[in-house]
């Protein structure tokens, strides 16, 4: 937990990032899937997200820490997460992205995710 944190902190800013108590809400869910990518013993990324209900699902983050960012670690979370949404029975997913954030759309986009502005 505390490397997932730890890793939290790093790709996110103070005001984005999780707290401990955050992200074991988002972990301890019954719909919850959490997923770690690691070398040689190290997290060096994770993903976590749930079910929403229904055929909803919900790519709650992604995170990779940037000296393994370029190589897939990402684009494998993501194929893992969306593995299980559909093994869940969800057949679309939903997610937030900062809209200043071009590289993260960039990626998202790559696995089908359109903007969707909301208030």
């Amino acid at each position: 937990m505390d490397r997932l944190l730890e890793i939290d902190r790093i790709c996110f800013p103070p005001d984005q990032a999780y707290s401990r108590a955050e992200m074991l809400f988002y972990l301890k869910r019954r719909s919850s899937i959490g997923l770690a990518a690691e070398r040689d013993g190290e997290i060096l990324g994770f993903a976590i997200g749930h079910v929403a209900g229904g055929s909803i699902s919900r790519v709650i983050t992604l995170d990779v820490i940037p000296e393994a960012r370029r190589w897939k670690i990402g684009t494998g979370l993501m194929e893992a997460l969306h593995g299980e949404f559909r093994s869940r029975g969800a057949s679309r997913a939903v997610l937030e992205v900062d809209t200043a954030n071009t590289g993260a759309q960039r990626f998202y986009h790559t696995f089908g995710y359109k903007p969707t502005l909301t208030e």
